[in-house]
This record gives C-alpha cells, sequence and structure tokens, in this order.
C-alpha cells in the first residue's frame, strides 16, 4: 500500500510504501504545505474558461493530482511544497500552455490566459478514414512546435474531419489512409486568414477540402 499524508497545512513530501499482511506502526514524516491558486481566463474575451485541466511539474521528484477549473475559471492545489515549480495547462479548444518555472515558497495565486486555437473542417474526396497529422513547417525548441503536433484526428467514413486547436504558422498537413496512401499539404493559418480552402491530394486518387475558422 501507498501511504501518503495531507493535514491543514502540512504534507508528506513521499509516500510511504507499506504491506498491510500484518497490523504494524508506520512513521510518516511531513512538512509544511502551501495553496496554490488560480484563474484560467481566454485571452482575448477575458472570460473564464471551464474544464481546463491544471497539472504541476515539479523540479524535485514528486506528485501532485492535477486539477480541473470549474464554471468560474478557478482552480486550487493545498499542501504544496516548496520547490521550483511550473504550471501546464490544457483546454479542447485552446492552446495548450506550458508556464515559465518560478521558485513556490508561499501561498500563491495565478491568472492564467490562453490562446485560443483554429478550426480546421474538411472532407477526404473521395470519402475515407485517414488519419491526419499537423505537423510544424520548422521544428524549433519553443512551445509553438508542440502545440503543432497536438493537433491530430482522423476523417469519418463520409471523409469529413474536424481539427481543433490549431495554432498559427505555417504547418504541413498529413494523410494516410488504411491502404497505405498519403498526402502532404503546406498551408499557413494566421488571424488574418479566416476563410482558407485547402485541397490535398493523396497519392493522386482523393483530395481534402476544408476551410480554417475562428
Amino acid at each position: 500500500a501507498t501511504i501518503r499524508a495531507v493535514g491543514p497545512g502540512c504534507v508528506s513530501r513521499s509516500p510511504v510504501l507499506t504491506t498491510i499482511d500484518a497490523p504494524r506502526s508506520v512513521r510518516i514524516v511531513t512538512e509544511r504545505g502551501y495553496q496554490l491558486a488560480g484563474r484560467v481566463i481566454d485571452r482575448e474575451s477575458k472570460q473564464p474558461i471551464a474544464g481546463a485541466k491544471v497539472d504541476l511539474a515539479f523540479e524535485v521528484s514528486h506528485s501532485q493530482p492535477g486539477a480541473v477549473t470549474d464554471k468560474d475559471g478557478m482552480f486550487w492545489f493545498s499542501g504544496v511544497l516548496p520547490d521550483k515549480v511550473k504550471l501546464l495547462v490544457e483546454h479542447a479548444d485552446h492552446l495548450r500552455e506550458i508556464g515559465e518555472p518560478f521558485d513556490f515558497t508561499a501561498d500563491h495565486a495565478v491568472v492564467i490566459a490562453l490562446e485560443r486555437g483554429r478550426m480546421l473542417r474538411g472532407r477526404v474526396e473521395p470519402p475515407a478514414i485517414a488519419e491526419l497529422q499537423l505537423v510544424p513547417e520548422s521544428v524549433t525548441n519553443d512551445i509553438s512546435t508542440s502545440r503543432a503536433f497536438d493537433v491530430k484526428g482522423r476523417s469519418n467514413a463520409d471523409g469529413s474531419f474536424v481539427l481543433s486547436r490549431v495554432p498559427d504558422g505555417k504547418h504541413q498537413l498529413l494523410a494516410q489512409t488504411a491502404d497505405g496512401s498519403t498526402g502532404r499539404l503546406v498551408l499557413e493559418v494566421s488571424r488574418d486568414r479566416d476563410d482558407v480552402r485547402i485541397q490535398l491530394r493523396v497519392d493522386g486518387t482523393a483530395a481534402l477540402v476544408g476551410r480554417v475558422i475562428d
């Protein structure tokens, strides 16, 4: 069994492993823990985002269960031990956000603004089920690269598909059908191009048509 102690203002840094085949005493050392609270909002509208998943990443190896924002965009972590931490936030309609690491040594409150991603709608013609993957035109070490790799999906039997959380920038859209046919399209997504029609040939037998919308 794994035992971890959390109490008012205190928490154990590492879980204690023990067996439960017989009664025994277990010693658990606790340290002072703090509260990390925050609010997740839309970057443009400033409106709260409900249902966003918030995780903590620690420099020192210990874990903390994730949180989900409520209807007001609020989240809380209790019993967080001092450490260098960073916040990772995801939402179905917004681009993934990875915060800068900061030294967490006391109760702390943050506001996190997420950027809404584009939505890409299209259809594979003639109708076919195809695996779809967005990749950045150029690979870098910043978050824009990982945001592009986040975008993947599959077309339906009628060829239609919807890809969400598409970031601005120049990307390649890759498609592959069950029979191994593949295709590639270079496209550029930006806020000043709200209606872009695209066409992708898959081995000369299929076309992919869609538009980028806000």
